[in-house]
């Protein structure tokens, strides 16, 4: 069966600037974007606008005439795999994003295809994706249209005509189980993207290339190398969030896989980094340690990639609790004070207002059920810890589960309501660690947990491991707890 992409179009969007041809593709620059509310027909950032708040402001469709929307067309991508991204709408042109990296222009009108990009993808790829093959979405500035591929390379397309207009491999160590899924980010001069391979074996760093050459402009690791330093001289006090005793060779996790947004307004750059690799402490860093920067929110300099500030939102985590999910940037009121946020739903279950100059955590509150942590600790920041998830010595019920509750789904601000709508996932999973000295597969999937959901623990229950059978008792204690709070 084939996967398609479909769009219902309503008379709002087709009467506002879709039906002449543009005299010049894919023209989007940072001061159009600035001004996205001006031109609503338009999807100018994976996240509509500067923000990226994934709301318009186009009012036509309301409570009255919404049945009246009806289908328009169709069109088909030729493959059933994941479909994860937002496509980017200019002057009439959507340009979106599939499996592996490729790319389609599309009269958005019509659905007609004006062209197509296939890249050239390592063919044992697949051995390295973690998720599927998805892809979330490309970047489009003046008259170029940034595509990565899941093997990690970062084109240059010409938004009219979609030919390569240069190319540059981004995977640092092909030994490695690096791939990436994320869409790139435009940043001033530069193009910035991450990788993604948490869970297999790989070190995480993120990128800027200059928009018109593809050269490389900076690097910034999130996790030690495998001797436990990092290249900048100033990161000495996350290197002594490693233990001399951590697996460096392990790779390490921290790969900023997603949720990548540039703040024109600090000229920082915002980006949330992944779960840590192998997930179990002990295997991971058996002398214990924070563990910087997994599970992080970075504050980089846009002009040189150089750290200005952080926030670990799970320390030292092992339950696959990333800080890859969308962001949001906007302007509220807090305490009679103006004050310019970042905002984040990510999947460890709470959501986190900081101010994006400073990295203060202003706001931290449970928005799913958690039994991982009974709060954050507003004046350190820290999360605090229960033992209820600590499955080091048995299995244990974790809320979130691994998926999170919430994803790499698109989320959105209301500035007129001051709501922020957030795609949430209420659930849990049993976690587990095998007994027996981890065996590292190089270039694999190494997660070092096996987890087991809801459905098979009811259906198959024969199929679990004694030591998991063992303790479903106290597992379903836990779950009765969870369920009592909802």
């Amino acid at each position: 069966m084939r996967g398609f992409l479909l769009l219902a179009l309503s008379l709002a969007f087709l009467s506002q600037g879709c039906g002449e041809a543009p005299t010049r593709f894919g023209d989007i620059d940072q001061a159009r974007v600035l001004k996205a509310d001006a031109e609503p027909q338009n999807w100018l950032t994976a996240g509509r606008d500067a923000g990226k708040t994934h709301y318009s402001p186009l009012a036509q469709i309301n409570h009255g005439n919404v049945a009246r929307l009806g289908f328009a067309w169709a069109f088909e991508t030729g493959t059933n795999r994941a479909l994860e991204a937002t496509p980017i709408v200019v002057d009439g042109v959507m340009y979106a994003s599939g499996p592996l990296g490729r790319v389609w222009a599309l009269d958005a009108r019509s659905g007609q295809q004006i062209w197509a990009f296939t890249p050239d993808v390592d063919g044992q790829i697949n051995r390295k994706a973690c998720c599927d093959q998805a892809n979330r979405g490309v970047a489009v500035w003046r008259g170029k249209v940034y595509a990565a591929a899941l093997d990690g390379v970062l084109y240059a397309l010409d938004a009219r005509t979609g030919a390569v207009l240069w190319r540059t491999d981004t995977i640092i160590d092909k030994t490695r189980g690096y791939t990436i899924t994320g869409a790139p980010e435009i940043a001033k001069t530069n193009v910035v993207i991450g990788n993604a391979g948490d869970e297999y074996d790989v070190r995480g760093y993120l990128s800027a290339y200059d928009l018109d050459t593809g050269a490389l402009a900076w690097r910034f690791f999130t996790v030690p190398d495998r001797a436990g330093k990092f290249e900048d001289p100033k990161l000495a006090f996350a290197e002594k969030t490693w233990s001399a005793k951590a697996r460096h060779d392990l790779g390490g996790g921290g790969a900023p896989y997603d949720a990548i947004l540039y703040d024109p307004t600090t000229n920082l750059i915002f980006a949330g980094t992944g779960n840590a690799g192998p997930y179990p402490r002990a295997v991971r860093d058996p002398g214990g340690g924070d563990n910087l920067f997994v599970c992080s929110i970075l504050a980089l300099d846009a002009d040189t990639g150089k750290l200005v500030w952080h926030h670990q939102q799970t320390p030292a985590d092992q339950w696959d609790f990333t800080a890859t999910q969308p962001m949001i940037l906007a302007d509220l009121r807090i305490a009679g004070k103006k004050r310019s946020v970042l905002m984040q739903a990510p999947k460890n279950g709470f959501f986190y207002v900081y101010d994006r100059r400073s990295g203060e955590v202003l706001a931290a509150d449970k928005y799913a059920r958690v039994n991982w942590a009974d709060h954050v600790d507003l004046k350190t920041g820290r999360p605090v810890e229960t033992a209820t998830a600590d499955y080091s010595k048995t299995p244990k019920l974790v809320s979130p589960a691994m998926y999170g509750a919430h994803n790499w789904n698109p989320m959105a601000f209301s500035a007129k309501t001051g709501l922020f709508y957030i795609p949430a996932i209420d659930g849990a999973a049993i976690l587990w660690t095998p007994g027996g000295a981890h065996r590292h597969r190089p270039g694999l999937f190494n997660p070092g947990a096996v987890p087991f959901l809801a459905d098979q623990i009811k259906h198959e229950p024969q199929s679990l491991p004694q030591q998991v059978r063992a303790a479903l008792p106290a597992i379903v204690r836990d779950a009765d707890d969870l369920h009592q709070k909802a």
